[in-house]
């Protein structure tokens, strides 16, 4: 786990003019032997979110943000939201190529609307 995340802080919600997207998991804190997260994603606004099936798994160490490798390859296709839908995703932890310690991660994921590009970032303990 060496390469550190692009990205900086993330929000988990984001409200812009009539968009309104938010990212959370199911539970904020998980055992080490989950099998997987339940991701759920809304769109509170009046206009569909696009986005893929792509995400990566952060975890944070010291004050810096990690990517978690994986052992999965993503079907390139793309998915939306319709207004006011949510959309569930399952994060199976058999694809984490890295052995789950205490400590706090996220989940990022990729949005688009038709004028802007987003990244949310869900937190998780692992205890």
């Amino acid at each position: 786990m060496e390469r550190k995340s692009f990205d900086g802080d993330l929000p988990s919600e984001y409200i812009k003019g009539e968009t309104n997207v938010q990212m959370e998991t199911e539970k904020s804190i998980y055992s080490k032997s989950i099998n997987e997260i339940k991701v759920t994603v809304r769109n509170q606004g009046p206009n569909p979110i696009a986005f893929g099936t792509y995400y990566r798994v952060e975890k944070y160490k010291g004050d810096t943000w990690y990517e978690v490798p994986l052992n999965i390859q993503f079907t390139d296709i793309g998915l939306s939201i319709k207004a006011n839908e949510t959309y569930d995703e399952e994060v199976q932890i058999k694809h984490i190529d890295y052995q789950l310690t205490q400590g706090l991660y996220r989940i990022v994921k990729e949005f688009r609307t038709e004028n802007d590009e987003i990244n949310l970032a869900v937190e998780f303990t692992i205890e």
